[in-house]
């Protein structure tokens, strides 16, 4: 069985493809994600 990874969010990253997938994808990035999405607003 595989895991739904579903995005509610959106974002926009001005970056070359690759960067932009690096970041999407890179553990120590997906961390600063998340910590992110704690901030209140």
């Amino acid at each position: 069985m595989s895991n739904k990874l579903i995005v509610h969010d959106e974002i926009f990253i001005e970056a070359a493809s690759e960067r932009v997938w690096e970041v999407l994808v890179t553990p120590k990035y997906v961390a600063q994600w998340d910590a992110l999405r704690r901030l209140p607003y």
